[in-house]
């Protein structure tokens, strides 16, 4: 459903990316006309590398560059990616959720990233309980997962600081579920008529990286670096696209994949209320951790969603 790099043309690849335009309208998610150009990226330093190599500079009215405005969390373009490329740990904050985390299946119970394969319960052995051996998957003894869809997009009115205050409620959940065994993938969109991104910001086997999470969840992310990729675009609009168009659609017609396990889906986001943003954070954390704690609620074909 979700647009893929099968769909473009002109495609132009290197080392982690993707990068082409649309020969005609995206079927499902129609407001990507012919010509817009979108990227598929495997990491989020192939993002940045992209900007490099393919000379990518501010076109347009370069709102990407523009400063002196509340709208931006950094001055200026140049100190965007020295931040985000050389010292992402300085936007990394958030305090960390100390509940516990339990499941009557023992999900996700003690963790190694680098096991695989399959293994033998010496308690249940012990015990004389005749089913004891399984099969580690990425460190996960019963292969539960948690699939993140993050979407970038933000109304315009929305302040800086409201959307760094979403990024503190994104790293603690993720920083929630890892620390307890509960491996994510985590996939970040940008997606509006000038252009549509598309970020594999951590996968389940990847060690966890709060500094690349740090980086696509900031607002100067979006109002920088995804405005830059607009203003490449044939697409590319005054107003740099409507948040609302992508959002719709991933609300009213995406069906997770179940082999993708828990599908979390974060809205974009038009509210500038702290409360409002920690109560949905909330109540999703809740919802999925009663899920997860009972295996006969778990249910892989929604998407658990955070609307802001």
């Amino acid at each position: 459903m979700l647009p893929n790099v099968s769909d473009l043309t002109n495609i132009k690849s290197g080392l982690g990316y993707q990068i082409g335009e649309l020969p005609h309208k995206h079927d499902q998610f129609d407001f990507l006309k012919s010509g817009t150009l979108c990227g598929f990226f495997d990491d989020i330093g192939s993002l940045f590398r992209a900007i490099d190599v393919l000379n990518y500079k501010p076109k347009h009215n370069k709102s990407s560059d523009d400063s002196g405005r509340s709208f931006y969390a950094f001055d200026s373009l140049r100190h965007a990616i020295d931040v985000f490329t050389n010292k992402p740990h300085t936007i990394r904050n958030f305090k960390p959720d100390d509940r516990d985390l339990t499941a009557e299946d023992a999900i996700g119970q003690e963790v190694h990233y680098d096991v695989q394969g399959d293994y033998i319960d010496i308690g249940r052995f012990l015990e004389g309980i005749p089913e004891v051996f399984g099969r580690m998957e990425g460190g996960n003894p019963n292969s539960l997962y948690v699939t993140l869809l993050f979407n970038t997009n933000v109304v315009s009115s929305v302040s800086a600081d409201s959307i760094s205050f979403k990024q503190k409620q994104i790293l603690r959940l993720v920083d929630w579920f890892e620390s307890r065994g509960v491996r994510c993938k985590i996939r970040a969109f940008a997606s509006t008529q000038c252009c549509h991104l598309d970020i594999t910001v951590k996968d389940y086997s990847d060690p966890v990286d709060m500094n690349a999470l740090a980086v696509v969840s900031h607002p100067d992310f979006l109002r920088r670096i995804v405005f830059l990729y607009d203003e490449q675009s044939k697409t590319w609009q005054s107003g740099y696209g409507s948040p609302t168009y992508f959002s719709n659609v991933m609300v009213h017609h995406y069906s997770p994949d179940p082999s993708d396990g828990l599908t979390i889906y974060i809205d974009d986001q038009s509210t500038n209320d702290e409360n409002v943003i920690a109560k949905n954070f909330e109540s999703c954390q809740l919802k999925v951790a009663d899920v997860i704690s009972s295996p006969d609620k778990r249910d892989f074909t929604r998407a658990y969603m955070v609307q802001l």
